[in-house]
């Protein structure tokens, strides 16, 4: 009984972790709607020219910087960026592991994970820009765009990657893992039934 109490306390905490786990890499996109919004309290607009200032940061550094965190960086840093997003997953998968039994509950969950890590570097800097400022104000074409009175470069990389296929070589790395992580899940599923039926 003890140890059937201490075998759900760990479903639970593994759980818990890879929700923590999932919601860490939004955390860039919040902080940029966060500045977005604390300038417009104080009254600024995305479209101004004089640069807004909270505190001492102006709020268009302040995006700079989060589309930076976002992965919107140089083809050399994206590299890396992409590898460090491909070990997060590896992170979330084995949490999986330790949080379900079910080979069609890890499958499944497991998809949607390695799909929300392949798609948020290409679409996570586009919806953050947007929840900021429209396309009046920062438009695809542009080399970046005037936010809050100051030029966020990032802002056309940004759109730029939103414009490139979800599957594209940025993603392989991901696709490859939970590729691996499915065979995995499949073969230890098939062997644990053998297990349970053999006499």
């Amino acid at each position: 009984m003890a140890t059937d109490t201490i075998e759900r306390s760990h479903w639970h905490s593994a759980r818990w972790l890879l929700l923590l786990l999932v919601a860490i890499p939004l955390l860039p996109e919040i902080f940029i709607w966060a500045a977005g919004a604390l300038a417009g309290l104080m009254g600024c607009e995305p479209g101004q020219k004089p640069v807004c200032l909270i505190g001492s940061l102006a709020v268009s550094n302040v995006i700079e910087g989060g589309l930076s965190a976002a992965g919107v960086l140089s083809p050399t840093w994206n590299h890396y960026f992409n590898l460090a997003v491909a070990g997060w997953l590896v992170v979330c998968l084995v949490v999986l592991l330790r949080g379900w039994r079910r080979m069609t509950s890890r499958l499944l969950l497991g998809l949607a994970v390695a799909l929300f890590l392949a798609v948020l570097p290409n679409l996570g800097p586009l919806f953050a820009i947007r929840l900021v400022a429209d396309a009046s104000v920062c438009k695809p074409e542009s080399t970046g765009c005037l936010l809050f009175g100051g030029e966020v470069r990032n802002a056309y990389g940004a759109l730029e990657k939103a414009n490139l296929a979800v599957f594209n070589g940025d993603a392989l790395p991901v696709v490859g893992i939970f590729l691996v992580f499915a065979a995995f899940v499949v073969v230890s599923g098939a062997v644990s039934t053998r297990r349970a039926v053999k006499p």
